[in-house]
């Protein structure tokens, strides 16, 4: 039996899951740039509620953005802190990815899209193949439509980019909000499937043109 915890503040969300067999607990909200306020009242609440001890835990699981730099850095710190006092092995989850499985989409070829800052985006995409999503193209800032995906093949989830419209540019579907579910869900394949990290390798996903974070 799998005990996970899950972690996701890597947009506006502030949202935490426990995974426990069939049993799931989540609490998530809108709190926009208050993470840090509330992210610790949160897990003690729906650890509670689950009854669950933090020494439970097999895995802690985390959206390893890109996103929110701030955001991103709360829910590592985090959860390597709760994974080390717990004796449990620690999982970064793509945020893209988690974006494209909470779009609900299941064919194509589908861009995630993710503001930075100004006109940068995050860009990653994956196609639906074997009834999964598999990475094609590893998450990379843009200022523009690159030439790979104007090809009318793509759709795109996300926040819609300020960019130029351009011949063959994705389609657009739509925002897809990430919650900690898909964090748990992700998560717990990657766990079964691999294993998770020591605590102290649970770092950030950052990207050329980034500036990265490293653990003092």
């Amino acid at each position: 039996m799998t005990t996970l915890l899950a972690l996701e503040t890597s947009g506006a969300l502030c949202s935490v899951a426990v995974w426990r067999e069939q049993e799931r607990f989540e609490d998530t909200r809108n709190v926009r740039r208050m993470h840090n306020q509330v992210l610790l009242e949160m897990i003690d609440g729906l650890t509670e509620r689950a009854a669950v001890e933090p020494s439970e835990f097999d895995a802690v699981a985390f959206g390893a953005g890109p996103g929110s730099f701030t955001g991103v850095r709360i829910a590592a710190a985090t959860a390597q802190s709760i994974a080390l006092v717990a004796g449990a092995v620690i999982v970064p989850v793509a945020s893209s990815r988690a974006m494209v499985v909470a779009s609900a989409l299941r064919a194509g070829k589908v861009v995630s899209v993710t503001r930075s800052r100004g006109d940068a985006y995050y860009l990653a995409g994956y196609e639906y193949r074997a009834q999964e999503w598999e990475l094609v193209l590893d998450d990379a800032l843009h200022s523009e439509w690159p030439t790979m995906l104007l090809n009318g093949a793509w759709e795109f989830v996300g926040e819609r980019p300020v960019w130029s419209e351009v011949e063959g540019m994705p389609q657009w579907r739509g925002a897809a909000a990430v919650d900690s579910n898909h964090i748990a869900e992700l998560g717990l394949q990657q766990f079964l499937a691999a294993g998770g990290l020591d605590p102290a390798d649970g770092l950030p996903r950052y990207v050329s043109g980034d500036t990265p974070w490293q653990p003092s």
